[in-house]
Parts: structure tokens; C-alpha cells; sequence
């Protein structure tokens, strides 16, 4: 299970079977995580960078691209003001036998 944490602008794995935080991964700070996405090789995470004078507001929201195997961010995709969740869309097509 992936978390994020507002507060600490971290990434976090959770074993649900000893309810531990097995990996932490940290975020840029200030990033205020939102949300996040998994697929098999990456967390996609929705986070509003803040910074400047005007800190209340959401600025520079980003999806982020991390690695699950390493916690290293792959890519920032900048996508505008204000980003609050992000949405996986599935391309392919598992059979079920």
C-alpha cells in the first residue's frame, strides 16, 4: 500500500501485514502530495508545489513519476494550478480465464 504525506512531503510504502512503513521516499519540499496512482513499475503522485510570497496558494502543480524499486523520480510533468487527484487510465487488456 502506497501513502503520501501532506505534512512531510513523503511517499510511503505500508506492508499491511505487520503494519509497518517499509520504504520512505522523500518529495520535494513543499510539494503538499495530493493524491496517487500505482501501476506495476511507478507511483504517479498529484502534488501543488508551493513557494513564493502568495505561500497559501497552490502553484505549480505537478504529477510526479517514482520509481517503486528505487524511489527515484523518473519525470515532473508541470499540468497547472491546483491539482488534486490523479486518475490512472488502463491501455491493455487482461483476459480472465
Amino acid at each position: 500500500l502506497w501513502i503520501t504525506s501532506q505534512t512531510d512531503d513523503k511517499l510511503l510504502k505500508f506492508d499491511t501485514n505487520t503494519n509497518t512503513v517499509t520504504q520512505t521516499i522523500q518529495l520535494p519540499i513543499g510539494s503538499s502530495p495530493n493524491g496517487l496512482v500505482t501501476d506495476d513499475l511507478f507511483v504517479y503522485i498529484a502534488m501543488n508545489q508551493r513557494g513564493g510570497i502568495l505561500v497559501g496558494l497552490d502553484e505549480n502543480s505537478k504529477i510526479l513519476k517514482v520509481d517503486k524499486s528505487n524511489g527515484v523520480i523518473q519525470t515532473e510533468q508541470v499540468v497547472g494550478n491546483n491539482l488534486k487527484q490523479v486518475v490512472a487510465y488502463v491501455d491493455k487488456f487482461t483476459k480472465a480465464d
